[in-house]
């Protein structure tokens, strides 16, 4: 155990924290909290109910029980053979004791297609991963457990205006409590011009109004940065914009600093994201932000809200659609072959159990614990790279359980979540804007609408309609890299803007190299 400070207690080892109202137990107070479980069942039921970002390794006897929170925010891996077990929170330190490495080819076409390894697969072979809301019981056997599974709510029926006015208390007592429990803390808001981050800065302004940094990064010429300026004037927070630009972004493979990063945050398992990566390092160098700082980024309140859900989603008879949809939707960073298809869709039935109503829990349970957890909520990790604390409050317990067992009506186009945001709480303090970038029930229909037709469309046409400048130059993140490991290793993906695929590629072309 290396990557993050481990409290070692008596036969349990913790890291990170929980939150009970606004106290965080860490270190031994995390320890004592987990060790009052007197078997895998009482941990089980503790585990659901722990409220933070943590993962726990506990002996028992003659069993070793490990697990991560909901989300996965502390990966770990692990690998058995005959008597031998080695737990780790690096996968390349677990990887490092075993006696060979062999990249896992079907695990490794799903990371080109997605960013991610599926299930709890790495591009190891035998070398696996605790998945979001998992507990893993070794003794003769090893037994896995979803302690926390989204498709198993039953789905309530409530008044639409009954349900807003309970969001709105689920709100401001989830804030009331956090930002009491952060008093003596710095905050960094990554504020864009969306719901989500304008939630947290008015709520910080709200509850923690001194000691906040509002930080808004891309190029000069990024949609976001209007919006966002404007929030922080109007809720008379401060706020820096960070531009990037080739000066600022070129150069950065030759960096010992990014060569730290990139295994550091991909952990053989998802990719690594370079967008918060020379904002975060801008402010850090320029000593712009005090070291206790703790990052609050909006991660995913809009998924919870309801916008990856679709009305087929609905129907009696409508898994075998979910598995496609869930292909067309996230399994598009390269053209797959027949056999991987065949392979993804294997990988996906593994979390999809029918149920007779609320089908698009499945879909989102199989979202949380891949592409929010791996891919998402991962992207986070740059922070801790560079010694800071996140918290992600919009992925609070209280929310995800507020949010779970709601009716497709509330949650369809993130109806209920954008009624409650702005009328109970951007009208407050008058954070509404006449120009939203934040899109429409409408516009998020034709959205779909289009990506649909897209995939029918010759590859040349999509190209000609694509904008290949990226707001957080990717596209010159994407030349470096091309250019690091040789244009004739890279292939380009469906939609030529994609630039998540250029960088999966590169990072598997360098993980061939370094277990060679």
């Amino acid at each position: 155990m290396s990557k993050h400070k481990w409290y070692s207690g008596q036969n349990i080892l913790v890291t990170g924290f929980i939150r009970e109202g606004d106290i965080f137990l860490r270190e031994k107070d995390l320890a004592d909290w987990f060790s009052r479980a007197e078997d895998s069942e009482e941990f089980e039921k503790r585990l659901l109910k722990a409220n933070g970002q943590f993962a726990v390794v506990i002996k028992k006897d003659d069993e070793t029980w490990i697990a991560t929170d909901r989300l996965r925010t502390i990966p770990l891996f692990y690998f058995k053979e005959e008597q031998e077990l080695i737990i780790g929170d690096s996968a390349y330190a677990v990887a490092g004791e075993m006696s060979s490495c062999e990249i896992d080819e079907e695990a490794a076409s799903a990371f080109l297609a997605t960013g991610y390894t599926l299930n709890n697969l790495t591009l190891i072979k035998d070398l696996f991963q605790v998945e979001a809301g998992e507990m893993v019981v070794f003794n003769k056997d090893i037994i896995h457990r979803f302690y926390f599974d989204y498709s198993r709510a039953q789905i309530k029926e409530l008044e639409f205006n009954d349900c807003a006015l309970e969001l709105k208390e689920v709100i401001d007592n989830l804030f009331k409590s956090l930002f009491n429990a952060l008093k003596e803390s710095f905050i960094v808001i990554p504020l864009s011009g969306g719901y989500d981050s304008r939630l947290i800065a008015l709520m910080c302004k709200k509850y923690h109004p001194e000691n906040i940094l509002c930080c808004t990064y891309g190029r000069e010429n990024n949609e976001e940065v209007a919006p966002a300026r404007e929030i922080a004037k109007r809720l008379n927070l401060p706020w820096i914009n960070v531009i990037y630009d080739e000066k600022l972004v070129t150069g950065f493979i030759e960096d010992g600093v990014f060569n730290d990063y990139y295994p550091y945050a991909s952990e053989l398992s998802s990719m690594f994201f370079m967008q918060d990566y020379f904002a975060v390092k801008y402010l850090k160098e320029n000593k712009l932000i005090p070291d206790n700082s703790v990052f609050m980024p909006g991660h995913s309140g809009n998924f919870l809200a309801g916008e990856h859900i679709v009305p087929f989603m609905m129907r009696e008879k409508a898994v075998k659609n979910i598995i496609q949809h869930t292909l067309n939707e996230n399994f598009i960073m390269r053209r797959s072959e027949k056999s991987e298809q065949k392979y993804f869709e294997m990988q996906i039935q593994k979390k999809f159990i029918d149920r007779k109503s609320g089908r698009w829990l499945i879909y989102e349970n199989w979202d949380i614990k891949e592409r929010q957890s791996r891919f998402i909520v991962n992207s986070a990790s740059v922070y801790t790279f560079f010694g800071y604390e996140y918290i992600m409050p919009l992925w609070d317990n209280a929310l995800i359980d507020f949010f779970n067992p709601l009716p497709f009506r509330c949650k369809y186009n993130k109806k209920l979540y954008d009624y409650c945001l702005t009328n109970y709480f951007f009208n407050e303090l008058s954070v509404n804007l006449d120009k939203e970038l934040n899109p429409t029930a409408l516009q998020m229909t034709v959205q779909r609408l289009k990506k649909s037709v897209k995939r029918f469309l010759p590859q040349k046409v999509v190209s000609a309609l694509i904008n290949h400048e990226s707001p957080v130059c990717y596209d010159v993140i994407s030349k470096e890299l091309i250019k690091d490991a040789g244009e004739e290793n890279f292939y380009l993906p469906p939609e030529t803007n994609n630039y998540n695929s250029y960088l999966t590629q590169w990072y598997l072309l360098k993980t061939r190299k370094r277990i060679k």
